[in-house]
C-alpha cells in the first residue's frame, strides 16, 4: 500500500500499530522512506478498504494527516514465508517455488 503524510518514524508506528489494531491483520511492515507498507491480513476479516481507513485515522491530532491507497493484493503464501518462526517477506516479486520457507 502507499502512504501519504508520514514525516517521520513516530508517524510510521503510529499507522504500524492502527494497521495492527484491526482484528483480522497478522503482520504489519512500514517504511518511512518508501512511504509503504505491507501488510498480511485476512481477507475474510479485513477488506482493503478498512486497512486505509486505520491508516488515516491513526493519528487524529488536528496537525497530522495520513492516507493509504492500496495498489495490490496478493495471496499471502506468494509473499510471505516463514522461516526459523520469523517472517520474511518475498516482495516486490513473489516467492519462488523452491523458496525455503515454511507455512505452520
Amino acid at each position: 500500500m502507499s502512504l501519504f503524510g508520514l514525516g517521520c518514524s513516530n508517524c510510521a508506528a503510529h499507522v504500524h500499530n492502527a494497521l495492527l489494531s484491526l482484528d483480522g491483520v497478522w503482520l504489519a511492515e512500514v517504511f518511512l522512506w518508501e512511504r509503504a507498507a505491507l501488510v498480511a491480513f485476512d481477507p475474510k476479516r479485513v477488506e482493503p478498504e478498512q486497512l486505509a481507513a486505520a491508516v488515516a485515522g491513526a493519528v487524529n491530532d488536528g496537525t497530522r494527516f495520513f492516507r493509504a491507497e492500496v495498489r495490490e493484493t496478493r495471496p499471502a503464501r506468494e509473499t510471505l514465508k516463514i522461516i526459523g518462526g520469523e517472517p520474511w517477506w518475498c516482495w516486490p516479486t513473489p516467492c519462488p517455488a523452491d523458496c525455503p520457507g515454511a507455512w505452520s
